[in-house]
């Protein structure tokens, strides 16, 4: 029941550092090496591989603290898939209105 905890905990914790990276292309690498990760580690049932894993997590726990704080103090222009596309939404608006508009009065 320890384990489960401490994994869960770590867990927690992995994605919460995970999520503090501005770059969407590491955020989602490492949300998604967490997730996997998790999911082998919810499956093993020996307790000496469980320890030497969650370790070796808790390591990575640090490093990625480290690296999210370098992250962060020097940040990156949004990818294309985090821009909002408020410009291109203005523009098809607009010019879906015109076209209402004008089959209205033809």
């Amino acid at each position: 029941m320890a384990f489960e905890s401490r994994l869960q905990h770590l867990f927690f914790n992995l994605t919460k550092e995970a999520k503090a990276f501005t770059d969407y292309n590491i955020r989602s690498y490492f949300l998604r090496k967490i997730d996997k990760t998790y999911n082998h580690l919810s499956k093993v049932k020996d307790p000496n591989i469980l320890e030497l894993e969650l370790k070796k997590n808790e390591d990575l726990l640090e490093v990625l603290k480290r690296q999210s704080a370098l992250n962060n103090m020097y940040p990156v222009r949004k990818s294309v898939l985090e821009k909002k596309l408020s410009f291109v939404s203005i523009q098809y608006l607009a010019t879906y209105r015109k076209n209402m508009v004008s089959h209205l009065f033809q």
